[in-house]
């Protein structure tokens, strides 16, 4: 009985540290994808971003963290565990924050503090149907206090993106109309008929597609 009691007590010392961290471990980041624009074109690029927040007091090592021990932040479009990504559809740019340093026990850290956010371009392919669209990502980091790191945590988000119809068509532009013959200074010229001949100033009368000619030679009768 004995060496068993002491058995269990040796285990609850040993679970006491994890039972502890455990208790003191961060909440879940919180995670708020953004897209920039609501409806996208087929063959163009999208901007998204997914804004990060930590609960206060906490931060997370950067992507590129100065010690190689230290796990660093990592934003997987799409995660591991999640679907592909939409046919037509790739990432083409991660852009991640300007990273702060931080001394902690005689080290510099390159951490991200408590709220930031991660950059990313899609591209669209031509080929894509208009319609909605679900583009999945996880991110993997650890958060750490002043005195420790925690046990690493992923959590997976999603954007949602709307794809419209293809690009317009360019718009239809009017033949120019010739210019007319030049005109002497001083003299506008008298008006042409189409078949070349000189019109007559005066009234304005309307042609008739049955109209015969005037005879050449004959004067008409003045107006009355």
């Amino acid at each position: 009985m004995r060496t068993s009691a002491r058995l269990v007590a040796a285990f609850l010392f040993l679970l006491a540290p994890a039972v502890l961290v455990a208790q003191r471990a961060p909440a879940p980041a919180d995670l708020a994808p953004i897209v920039e624009t609501e409806t996208i074109t087929p063959g163009s690029e999208v901007h998204v971003a997914l804004q990060v927040t930590l609960p206060e007091g906490f931060h997370m090592n950067s992507n590129k963290p100065r010690d190689p021990l230290l796990i660093p932040v990592v934003l997987s479009i799409p995660g591991p565990k999640q679907e592909p990504l939409p046919a037509g559809v790739s990432v083409t740019e991660l852009v991640f924050p300007e990273a702060r340093d931080l001394k902690q026990r005689d080290t510099v850290l390159s951490v991200f503090e408590q709220g930031f956010v991660i950059g990313a371009v899609l591209k669209v392919d031509s080929s894509v149907a208009p319609g909605k669209l679900v583009v999945p990502g996880t991110l993997r980091y650890q958060a750490c206090d002043e005195t420790m790191c925690y046990i690493p945590k992923s959590i997976e988000t999603r954007w949602e993106l709307t794809v419209g119809g293809t690009r317009s068509a360019p718009a239809h532009h009017t033949r120019p109309v010739p210019p007319g013959p030049p005109r002497t200074a001083g003299h506008q010229g008298a008006p042409r008929r189409p078949n070349g001949r000189t019109a007559r100033r005066g009234r304005c009368t309307v042609s008739a597609p049955n109209a015969r000619p005037s005879q050449p030679g004959r004067r008409r009768p003045p107006a009355a």
